[in-house]
């Protein structure tokens, strides 16, 4: 006579098999969760690159009016327009400096 005893030790194999299957989708779910903050970073940094690039253009178009401001010929047309005179020897205010004894 045959006895059939399915299942005597396949607790401890399936309950090693679903611990394993709740990892790996655990990880699974972590994978996806941080490659969205990856790209959600290299979004963020490519959005930075092309702010620093339009200051980069700010900036050199405001150092090019300061310099056309600046420039020499733009000076001495001021000074004529202002009718502002050189002075040869001026005279600048000095304050005395105090000590104490």
């Amino acid at each position: 006579m045959t006895i059939i005893q399915l299942n005597k030790n396949n607790h401890k194999k399936n309950f090693l098999i679903s611990i394993l299957m709740m990892v790996s989708v655990v990880m699974a779910v972590f994978g996806i969760f941080i490659y969205n903050q990856l790209v959600s970073f290299r979004h963020e940094v490519k959005k930075q690159e092309n702010n620093i690039q339009q200051a980069e253009v700010q900036n050199a178009e405001l150092k090019n009016n300061l310099y056309s401001i600046l420039n020499e010929k733009n000076i001495e047309s001021l000074i004529n327009q202002q009718s502002l005179i050189l002075e040869k020897n001026p005279n600048y205010v000095k304050t005395a400096k105090l000590t104490l004894n």
